[in-house]
């Protein structure tokens, strides 16, 4: 198998990502190097500005009592809330590899399994992912999507959820 490098990716050369994920010692590697997508949202809550209805009454009162006037705000107050978990779409294709003209069942098993585990997965040596810290994934879920006219390939496209480890101290009284 070669092996790229970035100056080939920068020549239009092909790049591929392999994805493994872990579970109770062992390894899943992913059908035909998968696409993956990220996305990552905050949470903010937003709130409306005061606007004043009468301007000039309420700077003329606040003349007299010697403050400065106040100027009509729009928009709104944002308040940071926290981050999200990063959203991963990962999309392939199954085929099987000895027999392309075989339907790729060990491929769809094996997805499958990894869909039905109820718990995180460790991602095994993505540097892609690496670089986002991301280290555990877990599946919400999974959606095989037809092939008109191509009986031996699935796609899949899997959505899942990074996972940080939580851990939590009771304090005691």
């Amino acid at each position: 198998m070669k092996t790229y490098n970035l100056n080939d990716i920068r020549e239009g050369g092909k790049y591929f990502l392999t994805l493994k994920l872990k579970h109770d010692g062992v390894i899943y590697k992913l059908p035909n190097e998968p696409l993956i997508s990220l996305s990552r949202a905050k949470n903010i809550k937003e709130t409306p500005t005061l606007q004043y209805h009468n301007l000039t009454e309420t700077n003329r009162k606040r003349a007299l009592e010697g403050k400065p006037p106040v100027k009509n705000r729009v928009g709104t107050v944002k308040e940071f809330i926290n981050i999200n978990d990063y959203k991963l779409t990962i999309r392939g294709v199954c085929v099987n590899e000895d027999n392309p003209d075989l339907e790729p069942t060990e491929q769809i098993k094996t997805l499958n399994k990894l869909a039905k585990i109820n718990s995180p997965l460790e991602v095994v040596g993505s540097k892609f992912l690496t670089m986002f810290n991301i280290y555990e994934i877990v599946i919400k879920d999974i959606h095989f999507d037809e092939m008109i006219g191509k009986g031996n390939m699935q796609n899949y496209v899997i959505n899942a959820i990074s996972n940080e480890g939580f851990f939590a101290e009771q304090l005691l009284k």
